[in-house]
């Protein structure tokens, strides 16, 4: 689920740069933040 879910940010994030090069728009979170988010799921069960 994880690798899925970064797949799918890296992805989208390829996209926005393809579509708008010049814009500087980014998703409001990091892989980093994803990450963090599994772990915290993975260490509360």
């Amino acid at each position: 689920m994880q690798d899925l879910f970064i797949n799918q940010y890296k992805y989208y994030d390829n996209l926005m740069k393809k579509c708008y090069p010049d814009s500087n728009i980014t998703l409001d979170f990091t892989i980093e933040h994803v990450l963090q988010f599994f772990s915290d799921i993975a260490q509360s069960h």
